[in-house]
């Protein structure tokens, strides 16, 4: 009687209402722990019929419950200090003369906020695609071409090293050579051009404009929510930067779009689950044109090959072969972590035809 009240209790059993399990465990965990529990104390002297008893007293104690999981795997994010930060950005857009977008080369549509387009109006609008340190030239290619049959031109950047930073800066002065041609005319002398640097969170915007600036000015950090704040810095004589806070939609496109964001630390870890995540990015990774290379990859660094797996079992099997038996989300926070860093390979996770 002392095992099974020990077994109930390791299952999170409410022994005062055993009609009652823990939430969190349902009745195949309770299975588990007395099957374990039983098998360890009583080794192969328990009769079967007694493992049986014991597994049916388990189900019975905790009857199915509602399926939640599809409410687990819902991700929204949306900080209070955004919402401050859309308002005070579209205020000062006014005032502006050229708008600097930065996306993330891994998911250049993800991180593509719809509304922007609205706010920006007429002004010359620049689309910078960063971290193109972290995507394969193939990737790169197939982007730029996706944007210049929509009219759209593209500049790669990485605000790691500094590539591509020059010839931003080259295009937003002349983009904003207008404003001090019409001053021109009316007798007025020419000033420094105006231009907002504004992108979802963590795509790096402080990043680049402490590299066009050549100097730390703007706190930056491999994390989302690090500027809070508006702040203008001038770059010579000839060009302000206005560094601002991440903004987001305060309700993503899709959950396909969160997993992605999520993935690629875009958004607070706090709004998910992170073995959920990397089960999501593991089934998108195997639908990529490139998904041989990046299976080749997965095993060379684990040993274990994710090709006609689901993107679960991965991190499961994974758990089991580096951690033990249920640590799938320390295996979650390997596998995004590892990512992240580059230690996968560097590729896209969305290409042009890719929702």
């Amino acid at each position: 009687q002392a095992l099974v009240h020990r077994a109930l209790l390791g299952a999170g059993v409410d022994l005062r209402n055993p009609s009652l399990a823990a939430r969190s465990q349902p009745a195949s965990a309770l299975q588990h722990s007395l099957g374990h529990t039983f098998q360890f104390s009583c080794g192969n002297a328990c009769p079967r019929r007694r493992g049986q008893a014991l597994i049916a007293l388990a189900a019975k104690a905790a009857p199915p419950r509602e399926d939640t999981s599809q409410q687990q795997r819902n991700i929204q994010w949306f900080p209070g200090h955004i919402a401050n930060a859309e308002k005070a950005l579209k205020e000062q857009l006014v005032n502006v003369d050229v708008v600097l977008e930065v996306r993330d080369a891994r998911i250049p549509l993800s991180t593509r906020h719809h509304q922007l387009s609205g706010w920006v109006g007429n002004k010359p609008h620049l689309v910078l695609m960063n971290r193109r340190d972290q995507v394969s030239a193939a990737d790169q290619a197939v982007w730029t071409a996706h944007f210049r049959a929509e009219g759209q031109q593209v500049f790669w950047t990485s605000g790691k090293d500094g590539d591509g930073v020059r010839q931003v800066k080259k295009a937003a002065e002349e983009a904003g050579k207008s404003v001090n041609e019409k001053r021109a005319r009316r007798g007025l002398l020419p000033r420094a051009l105006k231009a907002a640097v504004v992108g979802f969170p963590n795509v790096g915007k402080s990043a680049l404009i402490n590299r066009l600036l050549g100097r730390a000015v703007a706190p930056s950090a491999p994390r989302p929510g690090v500027t809070r704040q508006l702040k203008w810095s001038r770059l010579g004589d000839s060009l302000d930067l206005l560094d601002t806070p991440g903004v987001l939609p305060m309700s993503l496109q899709s959950q396909t779009v969160a997993q992605r964001l999520a993935v690629c630390n875009d958004i607070g870890e706090a709004s998910y689950i992170t073995s959920l995540v990397a089960a999501a990015m593991m089934e998108s990774l195997m639908l990529l044109p490139s998904a041989d290379e990046i299976a080749e990859a997965f095993v060379k660094r684990y040993n274990l090959d994710p090709r006609g797996m689901t993107g679960e079992s991965y991190v499961d099997e994974l758990a089991s072969v580096i951690y033990g038996y249920g640590e799938g989300e320390r295996a979650g926070q390997r596998l995004l972590k590892d990512f992240r860093q580059g230690h996968l390979g560097f590729f896209a996770l969305e290409r042009p035809l890719s929702k």
